[in-house]
């Protein structure tokens, strides 16, 4: 695989490497309906791609949406521009759907996987390929890779705190840990000097059982993930916010 091709799986890393516990239920989010937040993508100082998630709340469930652009010679090379939404439940906290339509270079994906608890099954419709794939479901909440960025904001954290995940992706339930391993005051690229929640995540199971990565996120009200370094099979990517904003 080259390493061009990587950058349409780093989301997918990013998220299964970084994403908190659906267990606990709390009610209250640190995200506002409509929220946006933009993301860089960069390997080493090239700018590879840009990521925007939205959300939305739905009544009894929140969608999520995040939009995946390469950028540069990326785009040049190997033009990417995905798209990945997520349904998830509030009470209890945990997914219920999760699609994506995928264009890059010459491949094209779109496909969609939704979750039924009380029969333990997933069902996914691969419809550029004309197939449904079925898999049982063990853990009575899972998160998807569209929903790992706000299981994360969720919550409190104190220093060493841990916490697992189970994420389907595809036709898998892939297994990690996160913990808190700092509280910092730091300046980050754009952003001033303020208190910042230091994470450090791993994969435990599933496909991806190497890497790590390191994300920082605002010790406040709104949680915000400001930065995230991955270490990545392929290379080392830095995933940076640059905007936050209000979705159409």
């Amino acid at each position: 695989m080259s390493l061009i091709r990587t950058h349409a799986l780093l989301v997918t890393a990013f998220f299964a490497a970084m994403a908190g516990s659906a267990h606990a239920e709390i009610v209250s989010v640190p995200w506002p309906s409509g929220e946006k937040l933009t993301y860089e993508i960069r390997w080493s100082a090239v700018s590879a791609a840009e990521a925007v998630f939205r959300a939305f709340d739905r009544g009894d469930k929140w969608e999520f949406q995040m939009e995946l652009k390469s950028r540069g010679m990326i785009e040049t090379a190997y033009p990417i521009n995905d798209w990945f939404w997520s349904l998830q439940e509030k009470t209890p906290w945990r997914s219920i759907e999760y699609g994506e339509d995928r264009s890059e270079g010459k491949k094209r994906v779109k496909e969609q996987t939704r979750v039924d608890y009380k029969v333990g099954q997933a069902v996914r419709e691969r419809w550029t390929q004309d197939k449904v794939d079925k898999f049982p479901v063990t853990a009575q909440t899972l998160d998807d890779i569209g929903s790992m960025l706000y299981s994360l904001r969720r919550g409190s954290w104190a220093l060493h705190d841990k916490r697992t995940l189970g994420v389907y992706e595809s036709s898998s339930v892939k297994g990690g840990e996160v913990e808190c391993v700092a509280m910092e005051d730091k300046a980050l690229g754009m952003w001033p000097k303020q208190p910042l929640i230091k994470l450090h995540g791993e994969p435990t199971g599933g496909e991806h059982k190497k890497g790590a990565v390191v994300i920082w996120m605002t010790n406040d009200a709104r949680r915000l993930p400001l930065r995230a370094y991955l270490i990545f099979k392929y290379g080392a990517f830095t995933i940076e916010l640059t905007e936050v904003g209000v979705a159409n």
